[in-house]
């Protein structure tokens, strides 16, 4: 028998991807509850890119219900070290397309995972220690 999480866990699929298109190394972050697949067919380009989608290929998938969190510090990263392409010919989410390579996305995603569980583990050092200054002041308190 399944536990509660697991349950919830099946019916939530998130996912954090990398797709690229070929010209100028262009590669798009984003994060998906539905199949990568499926999400990439949803694109439409427009203009001189109409018809490039068939184009577009997926090169890394990471299946994590903190997807859209991995999503957010990833592109924090890329932001400081990556040109947007900013093309609205690109479509709905344009703006998650970067001049590099998939490599160079996939290192982005990587310290976003990496920063989120560093975030995590301060988070959870700064709770323990309110529990002790808190346990002290009620001993004084008497």
């Amino acid at each position: 028998m399944k536990g509660l999480f697991d349950q919830i866990a099946e019916g939530e699929k998130s996912i954090c991807y990398i797709v690229s298109l070929p010209i100028e190394r262009m590669t798009k972050l984003g994060y998906t509850n539905v199949n990568a697949k499926i999400r990439v067919s949803r694109f439409r380009f427009s203009h001189d890119l109409t018809g490039m989608e068939k184009d577009v290929v997926i090169v890394g998938e990471y299946e994590t219900p903190m997807a859209k969190t991995i999503e957010h510090y990833a592109k924090k990263i890329a932001d400081r070290k990556y040109d947007k392409v900013m093309d609205k010919n690109l479509g709905s989410g344009y703006t998650e397309w970067y001049f590099c390579s998939p490599l160079e996305m996939r290192s982005c995603v990587l310290n976003a995972f990496k920063y989120v569980r560093w975030d995590k583990r301060r988070i959870t050092r700064q709770a323990e220690k309110a529990k002790k200054v808190v346990s002290k002041q009620l001993e004084f308190d008497l």
